[in-house]
Order: C-alpha cells, then sequence, then structure tokens
C-alpha cells in the first residue's frame, strides 16, 4: 500500500476512536439537578415499580 494511502487509514481510524468516545462520553453523563421533569420521589417510584 502507498504511504500516503496508510496515512490517510490511521487519521481515519483515529477520528473514528474519537467520535465513538465522544458519543460514550456523552451518554455517560449524569443528569444534572434541575435539569430532569420530574423529581427524585417519581424517579424512585418508577425504579421500585420495575423491580417488581
Amino acid at each position: 500500500m502507498e504511504e500516503g494511502k496508510e496515512n490517510y487509514l490511521e487519521i481515519a481510524a483515529l477520528m473514528a476512536t474519537l467520535v465513538a468516545h465522544q458519543q460514550m462520553e456523552r451518554s455517560a453523563q449524569v443528569i444534572k439537578r434541575g435539569e430532569r421533569d420530574t423529581s427524585n420521589w417519581k424517579w424512585v417510584g418508577r425504579w421500585e415499580r420495575m423491580q417488581r
């Protein structure tokens, strides 16, 4: 393979890794206080119902 094509493949692999990492970071963020539309009591109630 030509040297230029190898560089593009490495760059593409790095970019794909960075995008995947960024998406994982977003999905792992904790919801900050005040950003939810429901109270903690409602969240606990829903969680308890799902555990039955």
